[in-house]
């Protein structure tokens, strides 16, 4: 992988394509990864620091000290990642995608999909969605959808109408169709406390015709001090 008159070396590419995929990234989820597939580790912090000096990625706060790096105008226009967001996120989405980040770093089996591989897999039809789907290493593959609680403070009930809008848009798409008949498909709901889920979904399985729906729902206390916290202003701190 090359950018300008350079050369990017395999760790940061690695970190790239991860960034590529999951548009954000965080060292203590990466050393998750290594711990789930220890044969190939990189030096995190190393290879973040060129990608830095080159200005192909740049960090920016999470919460509470610590930071995510993401990628630049730069690298988008040099490494002609041209479907690929760059910078910072705003509260909301930085808790969306690291939810999403979160949730994929629990197991080596789910890879959250990237915009070109919900069109191949999925079809035109759920392009709107793109960023929330995400495959599943099973024989045959099988893909979800995640929707994510970016608000503890927000009505139960009006959270549970959201997951219900899903189930219905979804069950008019007959790619999705076609996926839940074979056992194929599942829909996720990430929020980040136990209480909040167990309210949430008890709305849900109040509802008539799409009440009995199959539902995953996660609790990932990991999102609890990123919604709580207050946002800090300015890029890199000492990120490292």
């Amino acid at each position: 992988m090359k950018y300008g008159n350079g050369e990017i070396d395999s760790p940061g590419r690695r970190i790239l394509e991860h960034l590529v995929r999951y548009r954000l990234v965080t060292k203590p989820i990466w050393e998750t990864w290594q711990e789930l597939d220890p044969s190939d580790p990189i030096d995190y912090s190393r290879a973040i620091k060129r990608l830095v000096k080159h200005r192909l990625v740049d960090g920016f706060s999470l919460h509470h000290g610590r930071f995510y790096f993401v990628l630049t105008e730069k690298a988008i226009r040099e490494l002609s990642l041209n479907e690929c967001g760059c910078g910072p996120l705003n509260e909301y989405e930085k808790v969306k995608a690291y939810a999403r980040l979160v949730y994929c770093s629990q197991t080596k089996a789910v890879e959250l999909m990237t915009p070109s591989e919900v069109r191949d897999l999925i079809s035109e039809e759920c392009v709107g969605w793109s960023k929330g789907f995400y495959r599943i290493e099973s024989s045959p593959e099988r893909v979800g959808f995640m929707r994510v609680d970016g608000n503890l403070r927000s009505n139960p009930a009006r959270a549970a109408q959201q997951l219900r809008t899903d189930v219905f848009r979804f069950g008019k798409a007959p790619c999705i169709v076609k996926l839940i008949k074979s056992n194929r498909f599942e829909l996720t709901w990430l929020t980040a406390t136990e209480l909040r889920m167990s309210t949430v979904i008890d709305h849900f399985r109040n509802y008539d015709k799409v009440g009995n729906a199959p539902i995953n729902s996660v609790a990932l206390p990991e999102l609890l001090p990123l919604l709580t916290s207050i946002p800090l202003d300015g890029g890199m701190n000492t990120p490292l």
